[in-house]
């Protein structure tokens, strides 16, 4: 059964084996959409914080 939890930011760790690499020009265009927009769908985590 899934679960729902807010965590701290400072506890996420990246996952290693991401195949999704952003420039910094992307990662700066993500954030602004995101404190435009804000962020609809949750972020999924595993039991390490990954």
């Amino acid at each position: 059964m899934s679960k729902y939890e807010n965590i701290s930011i400072e506890k996420l760790k990246p996952y290693e084996k991401n195949a999704r690499i952003h420039s910094d020009e992307q990662t700066e265009k993500i954030a602004k959409s995101i404190d435009e927009f804000g962020f609809i769908n949750p972020v999924l985590i595993d039991s390490d914080f990954n």
